[in-house]
């Protein structure tokens, strides 16, 4: 389960993301018997990364779920992905 990955406004577009990941998915590849990458993605503001992650090969695994999380008095919606390795 990738719990967090958050890359800064100001770094974003420079690979840092996709770098970090593939090394991850890599190196979950090399575990023998791991199977599958779970995450949770937060839409927030409009502001997503899912389209992120399936653009690295995660799948949705189902609706949105509305309200999964509250910061700041604000409710945020999540989706859940995976990637079978």
């Amino acid at each position: 389960m990738v719990h967090a990955m958050y890359v800064s406004p100001e770094h974003r577009k420079h690979g840092i993301g996709l770098a970090l990941m593939e090394k991850l998915i890599e190196q979950a590849r090399n575990l023998q018997g791991l199977e599958q990458i779970h995450l949770w993605v937060l839409h927030a503001n409009g502001v997503t990364a899912a389209n992120f992650y399936q653009n690295i090969g995660f799948q949705r695994q189902g609706p949105l779920v509305i309200d999964d999380l509250k910061w700041q008095d604000q409710y945020i919606d999540a989706e859940y992905m995976v990637l079978r390795l």
